[in-house]
């Protein structure tokens, strides 16, 4: 990283809460989003809840008249986060590498992984979820996956460990194949093993019951690291960037006496696949 992180962070007008993973001298940047910071701002009133304060064009994919004096003019949005979910979300100030990054997405030339606590224990070893989805319209510019469509879903999914509270939860590493709008929080829970914290397709019920911990106040979805290439004056290199775990993530998954006393509200593995069945139809997996 050639520039100050600090000094980039005020030239890009960065939310308070986001800080600078890694930069390349090209103008790719890697970010850490925390929860609750939108990707971009889907209304004039988002501006200070917005990874970047500034204006945003969606078809652009492009933020300008950036706020802090001496920012850069524009700066592009390379991929989105849900509001919810934390992690690695790139930028970039420079057009001509952006339209490079928009090319290796999509061609599947990026890799990106994500952790996720979730009902449930999936196999251990790594597998291949292969799912019929289609994204519906929202409000605002909000979308929502459902079942059927047209739209394939791969995800490569393990499970990495069980919590030590008695919880039923489990810690996954989750590689998304395809790029589906809320691809991973929906197939988790086609596959009978909901996020915690999801408030559009988790077990609300349960969700309910760990809000009474002030941690766990989250959808436990986090983005873990990205790696793309890259082609600079004629040469390849590889751009990675990588963000930790949240601390409240081990704290669900470590020895916890506030955690464990919610353990009676934990539901069976049968009612979780009941639940999904009940939302997803003959499509959800039977225990």
């Amino acid at each position: 990283m050639s520039e100050d992180p600090q000094a980039l962070a005020k030239r890009l007008s960065l939310h308070e809460g986001v800080r600078v993973l890694e930069a390349h001298p090209c103008g790719l940047i890697a970010l850490d989003k925390p929860v609750s910071v939108l990707s971009h701002p889907n209304r004039e009133e988002d501006r200070n809840r917005s990874l970047i304060r500034a204006d945003y064009d969606y078809e652009e994919r492009r933020f300008h008249n950036l706020e802090d004096e001496g920012s850069f003019e524009e700066v592009f949005l390379v991929n989105r986060l849900d509001s919810a979910t934390s992690g690695v979300i790139l930028v970039c100030t420079s057009a001509e590498i952006m339209t490079q990054i928009v090319r290796a997405f999509e061609k599947g030339r990026v890799k990106k992984t994500y952790q996720a606590i979730v009902q449930g224990k999936p196999r251990p070893r790594p597998n291949i979820w292969t799912d019929r989805m289609s994204v519906m319209a929202g409000p605002g510019h909000g979308r929502r996956a459902q079942g059927g469509g047209h739209l394939t879903a791969r995800t490569e999914q393990r499970a990495i460990k069980s919590d030590a509270n008695q919880l039923g939860l489990s810690l996954v590493n989750l590689i998304p194949i395809t790029g589906r709008t809320h691809q991973l929080r929906y197939q988790l829970t086609k596959h009978g093993h909901p996020i915690l914290g999801d408030a559009n397709y988790g077990d609300f019920n349960l969700n309910r019951h760990f809000s009474k911990l002030d941690f766990a106040r989250r959808l436990f979805l986090h983005s873990c690291s990205i790696e793309l290439p890259l082609i600079i004056d004629g040469e390849k290199e590889e751009f990675y960037a990588e963000s930790d775990l949240p601390p409240e993530f081990e704290m669900l998954l470590a020895p916890n006496k506030d955690a464990k006393a919610l353990s009676r509200f934990a539901p069976s593995r049968r009612a979780v696949a009941a639940a999904q069945r009940r939302k997803f139809g003959r499509e959800s997996p039977r225990f």
